[in-house]
């Protein structure tokens, strides 16, 4: 890993990333309120989606990235045209913090996770799809598989990782990751695995479909709290107080780890290409690596 740069971001926490139109641009959210995109070329602003009064805690791109979906601590969720930056739909389910969001592959549902265990299901029009009780505390991940849109997985305070299958709500599969909480959800790009990060650093993996934990030794990382896949599944960034890793996968050999001057890292991204690694800070701070 080679450092590229580092550019103030917001004006609070960095909490989400995202590149998009082939590399060109980076999307951020932040716990001010607002989601901002700056090119790659220079790092310059080129547009901010201002609209939420409170947190944004999470976002997702369309496919073809004409619309950014939005969730937020003013339990609402924001559809946006990419175009323009104005506001298209806003979305509300119950009065309660918006902490995760999912889109379908074929960009058809937005999945929302909400404090006090709620689930709800948009259509892209905002017709409700499903909505259920997923838990009776609070969630931190919602993730629709990449292979059927059908499958969700969710997970939050307490052990457990819960698998439903939308539009009925019924109870596809219950994975326990013997944790005090299960803070991020991701499925490996293909739909053929989950993975969870566990708030004590621990990660477990399971097939989908059968659900069966992996026999394979996972990384251990203490405190921390967030993963990304690269676009082709061949590797996997974690994020640990005041350290960023690069494992392989899936064999999760360790292939490069570089310090960061901030103890708390939330989010991170790789670019489309694989040859940039994007890593926001609670220090307001987006930072970039050059990646072998």
């Amino acid at each position: 890993m080679e450092f590229v740069t580092s550019f103030q971001a917001h004006e609070s926490y960095v909490l989400g990333l995202r590149f998009a139109d082939e590399g060109r641009c980076l999307y951020s959210s932040g716990m001010d309120n607002v989601v901002r995109v700056w090119t790659t070329d220079g790092w310059q602003l080129q547009r901010t989606f201002d609209g939420h009064t409170k947190s944004v805690n999470c976002f997702a791109l369309t496919p073809d990235e004409a619309m950014l979906v939005t969730g937020s601590s003013d339990t609402t969720v924001r559809l946006w045209d990419t175009t323009t930056g104005e506001t298209v739909r806003v979305l509300q389910d119950r009065k309660r913090v918006v902490s995760a969001l999912s889109l379908s592959a074929d960009g058809a549902w937005i999945a929302a996770g909400s404090y006090k265990g709620r689930v709800s299901v948009w259509s892209m029009s905002g017709e409700v799809v499903a909505a259920f009780p997923a838990s009776k505390q609070n969630l931190s991940a919602a993730a629709i598989s990449p292979a059927d849109r059908g499958v969700l997985a969710t997970s939050g305070q307490g052990p457990t990782v819960h698998v439903w299958e939308v539009p009925s709500g019924r109870a596809a599969a219950t994975l326990e990751a013997e944790t005090a909480a299960v803070m991020r959800l991701g499925y490996t790009p293909d739909g053929a695995g989950l993975v969870a990060l566990t708030y004590e650093g621990l990660l477990h993996a399971w097939d989908a479909g059968a659900w069966r934990h992996t026999d394979q030794a996972l990384p251990s990382v203490p405190q921390a709290r967030a993963f990304a896949f690269d676009v082709a599944g061949a590797r996997v960034a974690l994020l640990a107080p005041g350290l960023v890793q690069i494992y392989a996968f899936p064999g999760w050999e360790l292939l490069d780890e570089q310090p960061v001057a901030a103890k708390v890292l939330n989010a991170v991204a790789f670019s489309p290409s694989g040859n940039l690694l994007a890593v926001g800070a609670a220090d307001r701070m987006v930072r970039l690596w050059k990646l072998a």
